[in-house]
């Protein structure tokens, strides 16, 4: 699913490199967990994952990238898009309609998707996260779990075989932590490769195949 191969990356303002050789290859279905100090490079690594290193941000990116065998560089941003689900740590910042029910529908209209199988996935969707009696109401007005439900509803609904979370719980209370914990185990469930970019570790201890350590723009190791 994913393969870098001695990765690196500087940011054109920076005075050094953010990731430095990195090698990384992850199969479909592992749910792996990436942490580190901030600082260490993880959510420069998960912007390599999900293109935004390659297309949105200014730097030099040397090494391999794939997705599914594809280079990752030569790839249209709406292509990635579609294969990788973020979720970053403030969902607030990746929304761009006022309520669920278009927030949810909105990638989907972007995929060119016909209006019978955009309702199909949005009520899905919303059903799946539980948050289909919030379809109607104003964004502004959701709690911060609630905001991350929609978030990850947003990204189901566009069928992407990869999740990717950055810092995923910075902003909830206990009781959605755990909440997310049922989420990630059902996409598990179902065959999804996820990455996790965390700090927090205890509610991701019976799902991880795989943690890797960063210091330093490096993967350190891995357990």
């Amino acid at each position: 699913m994913i393969n870098l191969t001695d990765v690196s990356y500087k940011y054109n303002d920076a005075a050094a490199q953010a990731i430095r050789h990195v090698s990384l290859s992850v199969k479909k279905g592992e749910l792996v967990v990436i942490t580190g100090k901030s600082g260490s490079g993880k959510s420069t690594l998960g912007s390599v994952i999900n293109g935004l290193i390659s297309h949105y941000y200014d730097g030099v990116l040397t090494g391999e990238a794939y997705l599914n065998g594809k280079d990752i560089r030569t790839m249209e941003l709406s292509q990635i898009g579609c294969m990788v689900g973020c979720v970053f740590q403030d969902p607030r910042s990746q929304f761009f309609m006022t309520d669920p029910f278009s927030e949810t529908a909105f990638g989907c209209s972007n995929m060119l998707l016909n209006r019978e199988e955009i309702l199909k996935r949005v009520d899905n969707s919303l059903k799946l996260l539980g948050i289909n009696h919030l379809k109607e109401k104003s964004i502004f007005k959701l709690s911060s779990g609630e905001k991350q439900k929609l978030a990850i509803a947003s990204c189901y609904a566009m069928s992407p075989d990869i999740f990717l979370f950055d810092e995923p719980t910075a902003n909830l209370d206990i009781h959605s932590i755990f909440d997310l914990e049922n989420i990630l185990r059902s996409l598990k469930e179902e065959g999804k490769t996820i990455i996790v970019l965390e700090h927090r570790l205890f509610y991701l201890s019976t799902l991880c195949s795989r943690m890797l350590i960063m210091d330093k723009g490096r993967i350190t190791g891995e357990y």
